[in-house]
């Protein structure tokens, strides 16, 4: 009885948080408002990239992918301007940016970010989700900008759920990463490894 009630609570849970999420992100994309939201959970931290559950649904609200799925699952554009132009027996995907939007930072979206959030992904020392991981190395050749707003992704060969899976991994913001990325390196220089132990 015990655990069936609490099953009712987390499915209950769930759906606030999806109803939340949707809602926050539709506001996000829009720009109108803002909205604070808490989480059950530890966050790691947005530069952990999406390592757990708690720091995934926080980096959902923040960031977004170039498109996403709607009902019908065809993509919709969110970062991106208008469809994708698909050529090369669908080998090749052009993609243009909206203008104007901003990172949580305040910083401009521009293609540096889409091309380093694509590498990043592509690396061996990738630390999003393993599945975005596994999707981008399996599938991408390469991605290169064609303009300060337009992007132009390779493709390993024709894969044609790109458009609905491999263009919707959230985009992130190049310039926070590496700064964030510079302040862990300066604290690592400084850090008295002395103190540091693999022993609890």
């Amino acid at each position: 009885m015990a655990n069936e009630a609490l099953g009712q609570v987390a499915r209950r849970a769930s759906i606030a948080v999806l109803i939340v999420a949707m809602i926050v992100v539709g506001l996000n994309v829009l720009g109108i408002g803002a909205i604070r939201v808490g989480v059950l959970g530890r966050l790691q931290g947005l530069e952990a990239a999406y390592a757990d559950d708690s720091s995934v649904f926080a980096g959902g609200l923040i960031h977004a992918g170039l498109y996403r799925s709607d009902a019908s699952l065809a993509p919709q554009p969110v970062l991106a301007s208008s469809a994708a132009e698909s050529s090369n027996g669908g080998q090749t995907w052009k993609v243009q940016l909206r203008r104007g939007l901003t990172f949580h930072d305040g910083s401009a979206l521009t293609a540096d970010d889409v091309i380093f959030t694509y590498e990043l992904a592509k690396s061996n020392r990738c630390p999003l989700l393993a599945e975005i991981c596994d999707l981008v190395r399996t599938n991408l050749d390469s991605v290169e900008s064609t303009g300060e707003f337009s992007v132009t992704f390779n493709l390993q060969e024709t894969w044609s759920p790109w458009a609905t899976r491999g263009m919707t991994i959230p985009i992130l913001p190049k310039a926070a990463l590496e700064a964030s990325l510079a302040r862990l390196q300066r604290q690592l220089a400084n850090a008295d490894r002395s103190e540091v132990s693999l022993a609890r």
